[in-house]
């Protein structure tokens, strides 16, 4: 890996594609990328990311973490703004000093001092193995919710519960004991150790959006430019949920995704799930916490 890297800054290219590196390999993309980021962890790659341009494929700049918090982005080339999706970053590998000792010890030859060269790649799901969207159905914690279908609901959505009490509900089907009330600085709204998803236990970060949102939740309704989402999945959870009562717009699928998929490069199996307004109601109603006989006014 550190010799393909060095060929590339030989020849003065700026950046090496993946793709390439696994033709001239033999190696699937899977392999190069656990092993991309063992030699992150060991300090021999450092990690970044870019932006491109939808519009006229230019690189528009470097991200973080903390850029995610602004999910449209102005092009300086072209002129045009745009919101950004998971596959207009690109993840960029370069070496650092200390692969740059590495190569010397290993090759007995200093590396090229040309470019900086790096190796970039699409932040994408790698066949499921990385991060992955999930559905409520998908999650055998609530597996009643099966035998429920939208139609059933229809008429308690919006969901007029209160926040609290949908948390409460949320809390009991999981078998949390306890509830912490909820204060302003919160990452999460609830966190449980105890989902279970597709046979295996993971924990679980919730942020929850009740009737005092009203309407369609946005980036703009999930605090400022999106925080509370890049704070959720700052939680040392495994499964992420965004919850609202109501319709769930595009822009807050696309940040959650953008946020997980980053968090995944640690090398952790992460996933994310959405539950608009019509899959709450089908959660509490399959285990009567919502329904006919029930005050919707708590």
């Amino acid at each position: 890996m550190l010799q393909y890297l060095a060929s590339r800054a030989e020849v003065g290219d700026k950046y090496a594609d993946l793709q390439g590196l696994v033709e001239r390999s033999g190696i699937s993309e899977l392999r190069w990328h656990e092993t991309l980021c063992r030699a992150h962890r060991a300090g021999l790659l450092k990690v970044s990311y870019e932006l491109r341009c939808p519009n006229c494929d230019a690189d528009v700049f470097a991200l973080s973490s903390k850029h995610l918090a602004t999910a449209t982005y102005a092009c300086d080339v072209c002129g045009e703004r745009f919101l950004a999706t998971i596959d207009d970053i690109s993840t960029v590998y370069a070496i650092t000093r200390a692969g740059i000792v590495a190569y010397r010890r290993m090759f007995r030859k200093p590396y090229p001092r040309l470019v900086a060269a790096g190796l970039r790649e699409p932040v994408s799901n790698r066949a499921g193995e990385i991060w992955e969207m999930v559905t409520v159905d998908d999650i055998e914690s609530f597996e009643r919710v099966r035998r429920i279908s939208s139609q059933q609901v229809a008429a308690w959505v919006p969901v007029r519960l209160s926040e609290r009490h949908i948390k409460e509900g949320l809390a009991s089907i999981l078998g949390e004991r306890f509830v912490p009330l909820g204060w302003g600085g919160e990452p999460s709204d609830l966190f449980s150790s105890r989902l279970s998803l597709r046979g295996r236990r993971y924990t679980a970060a919730f942020l929850l959006k009740g009737p005092a949102k009203k309407g369609p939740l946005t980036i703009e309704k999930c605090g400022k430019r999106g925080n509370q989402i890049l704070r959720l999945v700052k939680e040392p959870a495994n499964v992420f949920i965004v919850q609202h009562v109501d319709e769930v717009s595009q822009d807050v699928f696309e940040l959650l995704e953008i946020a997980v998929a980053y968090k995944s490069l640690r090398g952790e199996k992460l996933f994310y799930c959405i539950l608009d307004g019509t899959d709450t109601a089908r959660v509490l109603f399959a285990y009567g916490i919502l329904g006919p006989t029930v005050s919707h006014s708590k």
